[in-house]
Order: C-alpha cells, then structure tokens, then sequence
C-alpha cells in the first residue's frame, strides 16, 4: 500500500518497526506486528512519529485517510 505525503510538510513518509521494551499495554508484544509512521524531513512535527504503534496494515490505513 502507498503512503501518502506528509500532512504537515508534504515531505515522504516512512513505516517503520516499533518496538516495546517491557512496556505494559493492549498491543501486540511481537515487535514485528508494531508499526509507526514518521515524516522524513527532520524539521517536521511528526519527524519523531506519530506514536500510533499498530499492525502495518491499520497504521497506513490511519495515515492514508484524509479528509
């Protein structure tokens, strides 16, 4: 699946591996079913990620959906 231009910067976007280190939570612990998305232009907002932490699939869907 395509990813969108950043919404803030238009800057190409990247999905990346999230991992959780003994973190407590309802996500997968299986570090290769977390996802984030970051903006790749290091002057951006979402430069560090969104923290939405989801299987790749629903984080790109999330990413992708604009209005």
């Amino acid at each position: 699946m395509r990813l969108k231009p950043c919404p803030f910067c238009n800057s190409e976007a990247q999905v990346y591996p999230q991992q959780l280190f003994g973190v407590e939570s309802d996500t997968p612990k299986d570090k290769d079913e977390i996802w984030d998305i970051k903006c790749t232009s290091e002057n951006c907002y979402l430069s560090e990620g969104t923290g939405w932490w989801m299987e790749k699939k629903e984080v790109i869907k999330l990413w992708n959906k604009r209005k």
